[in-house]
């Protein structure tokens, strides 16, 4: 499949996990602790049967594929749980186009450092029309931005904290995935984010069974996230980001990483933007101006 037919299943998906994931977020924060346990041990598990079944039925196991699984794990887990959290502070686009300005000039400049790619006029102008479209979503930001009150820097400061470790965990996967691609010895995707979620569930299911033995009245807090709306909207949300990652590793493969940044963040805004639109979010002239440049990020 070319690039711009993966650029657009990427679209679908971002949209269906940015809907779910809201939901999933509001379920969790009621549950506490105990309702992103149970939000990640589900989603490790859907995920295990839908990267078993995607690959035939069949799994290959390296220990180079071990390795890179821990540590995309330890990444996925952080990502999960603060992606979640994110979503409190801020409306999905803000956070897509705040996330991505930041991976844009990481991963990008990772691309040139560490994997010797060279930046020619064609990626310079597709950063520079991503950056445009950055700049006007944060117009549109600010023109609606009303004076803090004095209790909310500590809310503002909760963000910025949130903002940080989810900019770096995607960053990170960038990264991994990119030096995956090109090692020697490894199994294929599937393999990879099976074991992932393996690993996922063996840090997890312990963590929640302490935490239920050191007070079983904490069940209670699993409830919420167990009901079938919540199931259902977990499930959806993992099988979208499923798909998202196996779209990720077969375009980071024909890509370079100066280029992947660019045009998926252009992705990442184009579909924030819609499910503000679906979820009657008000967008803005500007917003609307930086979905044509995202846009056109993508076709340059």
């Amino acid at each position: 499949m070319q690039a711009p037919f993966l650029l657009f299943f990427l679209f679908l998906v971002s949209v269906s996990y940015s809907l779910s994931s809201k939901f999933c977020s509001n379920s969790a924060t009621q549950s506490g602790p105990e309702g992103y346990g149970v939000y990640l041990l589900v989603t490790a598990v859907v995920a295990c049967i839908f990267f078993f079944c995607s690959n035939h039925f069949q799994i290959t196991a390296t220990l180079p594929t071990l390795l890179y699984a821990m540590g995309y794990a330890a990444i996925a887990i952080l990502c999960n749980i603060y992606g979640l959290k994110v979503l409190l502070y801020a409306d999905g686009a803000s956070v897509t186009v705040i996330s991505s300005a930041c991976g844009l000039i990481t991963t990008s400049g990772i691309g040139i450092l560490l994997f010797q790619e060279t930046l020619d006029w064609l990626k310079a102008a597709r950063i520079f029309t991503m950056l445009c479209a950055i700049l006007c979503i944060f117009l549109d930001v600010r023109k609606k931005d009303e004076p803090a009150p004095k209790g909310k820097r500590k809310k503002s400061l909760s963000f910025l904290l949130v903002m940080t470790a989810l900019i770096l965990g995607n960053s990170a996967s960038v990264i991994l995935l990119k030096y995956y691609s090109m090692a020697k010895n490894v199994a294929d995707e599937n393999s990879l984010f099976f074991f992932t979620n393996v690993f996922m569930i063996l840090a997890i299911l312990p963590w929640s069974i302490i935490r239920l033995k050191r007070n079983p009245n904490r069940m209670a807090d699993f409830l919420p996230m167990l009901r079938l709306k919540s199931l259902s909207a977990i499930t959806l949300s993992t099988l979208s980001s499923n798909i998202n990652s196996l779209i990720s590793v077969r375009l980071i493969r024909i890509m370079d990483v100066s280029v992947y940044t660019p045009v998926t963040s252009a992705t990442g805004i184009i579909s924030g933007l819609a499910t503000s639109f679906i979820l009657r979010e008000k967008i803005g002239k500007w917003s609307m101006l930086a979905a044509l440049l995202a846009f056109a990020s993508i076709l340059i």
